[in-house]
C-alpha cells in the first residue's frame, strides 16, 4: 500500500502518469542481486517479485540513498516512515528490495520475497464468542481517518472512545476524564509528538501506561 501511494504521490498533480503493479515469480538476475538493500541469502532460488513502477518525477542519487531513513521525507505533509515501514516488512519476511530511478525517469520498486513448496492447508474457523469490552480508551493520532477508524473499531467492541488530535489535547483528556482506563498514543504528531507526551501522561496517570504506536515498540 506504501509503496502504491508513494508512487501515485510521485506523479506530478495535472499531469498524465501511469503507476504499475506487477508479480512473479523468478530467479534474481545477477545484476539485481549486486543491488539488492539487504543481501539475499539464497540468490539461487526462485523468488517472488513483486514491481511497482510510476512515471513520476524519479529521484536523484542522494536522495535512493536516504528513502529509507526513519522520518526523512520529501513530501510537504510526508511523515517519512512509510519505505522504512515497508522495508521493515520485507526484513521480517527475508527478502529484499531493489530500487531504480533517475530523475524525470520516474521510478521503480521491486520487492523479492521466498517462495515455498509447501501445500496450503485448509483453514478451519471456528466461532469463538465475543466477549463486549468495557472501560474508557483515549486515542490519540493527528490523522482524522485513522482516529475515527479506531474510536469506531473500539466503540464496536464494547467500549468507551475517547479522542485526542495531539499530545496537547492528550493531557487535557487525561485530566478532564478520570475514567480513562487505557490509551492509544501515536508517534510522530504536530504540537507534542507521543514520545513528549507519555512521561507526561504518566506523572498525571502512574496507573496508565500509554502504550505507542508499532514502530516505537519495533
Amino acid at each position: 500500500m506504501n509503496l502504491v501511494i508513494n508512487g501515485a504521490e510521485a506523479i506530478p498533480a495535472g499531469t498524465p502518469g501511469v503507476l504499475t503493479v506487477t508479480t512473479e515469480s523468478r530467479r534474481p538476475t545477477l545484476a539485481e542481486i549486486q543491488r539488492t538493500v539487504i543481501p539475499l541469502a539464497n540468490p539461487s532460488e526462485d523468488y517472488v517479485v513483486l514491481s511497482v513502477r510510476d512515471t513520476g518525477s524519479g529521484m536523484d542519487a542522494a536522495t535512493v540513498a536516504r528513502i529509507f531513513d526513519r522520518f526523512f521525507t520529501t513530501k510537504f505533509a510526508g511523515r517519512g516512515l512509510g519505505l522504512s515501514s515497508v522495508l521493515g516488512i520485507v526484513k521480517a519476511h527475508s527478502g529484499t528490495m531493489i530500487i531504480e530511478s533517475a530523475p524525470g525517469q520516474g521510478t521503480t520498486f521491486r520487492v523479492f520475497l521466498k517462495t515455498t513448496a509447501k501445500t496450503p492447508q485448509p483453514v478451519v474457523v471456528q466461532e469463538v464468542e465475543t466477549i463486549p469490552g468495557t472501560g474508557a480508551i483515549l486515542v490519540v493520532d493527528d490523522e482524522d481517518a485513522v482516529r475515527t477508524l479506531a474510536m469506531q473499531a473500539l466503540e464496536l467492541s464494547g467500549y468507551n472512545a475517547i479522542s485526542a488530535r495531539d499530545g496537547a489535547e492528550a493531557l487535557a483528556a487525561v485530566l478532564e476524564h478520570p475514567e480513562i482506563d487505557a490509551i492509544v498514543l501515536d508517534l510522530a504528531m504536530p504540537n507534542m509528538p507521543g514520545d513528549i507526551a507519555a512521561p507526561e501522561i504518566r506523572k498525571l496517570r502512574p496507573d496508565v501506561d500509554p502504550a505507542l504506536d508499532w514502530l516505537r515498540r519495533a
